[in-house]
């Protein structure tokens, strides 16, 4: 990995925690009722999703040793093009 690859990486534990944070001890019907958390939880899945692009426009080849967290940022996208949650509570 490209040593600005890392640099890009440097929000990515933040947004992390954040989730963890939000989620823990949460249920999918409270989320889903809460407008606050759930944008809250949202965002922080978007700060995730620029990690990626950033990295992948910087170093291609380095997002190939992140597989889980690029298979879970293509779950994210099609939970917010669907407009559902399906599936999408479990990735917590």
């Amino acid at each position: 990995m490209r040593s600005e690859s890392y640099a890009h990486i440097w929000d990515a534990p933040q947004a992390v925690r954040a989730l963890r944070r939000f989620t823990q001890g949460m249920s999918e019907e409270k989320y889903l009722s809460d407008l606050m958390l759930s944008s809250a939880v949202e965002r922080q899945i978007e700060v995730l999703g620029e990690v990626l692009n950033r990295v992948r426009r910087s170093d291609p080849q380095a997002v190939d040793q992140i597989p889980d967290i690029e298979g879970y940022s293509w779950g994210v996208c099609e939970y917010e093009s669907e407009g559902g949650c399906d599936g999408f509570w479990e990735g917590f």
